[in-house]
């Protein structure tokens, strides 16, 4: 079974961020997104065997799409019509619609690797952001 997992399609966005593709589009006004990603998928014959493989790597892959997190890819689907199991729909495509969702970070590598500590608590964050909301809404 060597059909793509969603780890695999953050190292294509990864890939396409170390070699500067997407920093590039944004400088200079060429369309990246949507980006489409490469998906092996399984054939036929991996349908009819391996039935419950299938759904579970659908499952897998929904698990980290966007329609499920509300960030990240978006999941293309075909509709097949097996003759053992009948019809069907799969994944045909994925793709990334824009920058934001292809370049969500990981902080735990900057807390691992540098050592980053974050300063400001979550009820902090908020009461700033209310806070600036005011201001600016007295502004106006």
């Amino acid at each position: 079974m060597d059909w793509t997992k969603p780890t695999d399609l953050a190292e294509q966005v990864s890939r396409y961020w170390t070699q500067g593709r997407i920093l590039a589009a944004k400088i200079g006004g060429s369309p990246l997104f949507p980006l489409q990603l490469r998906l092996r998928r399984p054939d036929t014959k991996a349908l009819g065997q391996q039935f419950e493989e299938v759904r579970a790597w659908i499952r897998e892959l929904e698990d980290g799409s966007r329609a499920r997190r509300g960030f990240g890819y978006d999941i293309e689907w075909i509709d097949i019509n097996h003759r053992q199991l009948g019809r069907n729909q799969i994944p045909d495509g994925i793709s990334v619609s824009t920058e934001v969702d292809a370049l969500l970070g990981d902080p735990s590598k900057a807390r691992t690797k540098l050592g980053w500590r974050h300063n400001t608590t979550f009820d902090k964050l908020v009461q700033e952001m209310v806070q600036a909301d005011m201001a600016a809404a007295r502004i106006r």
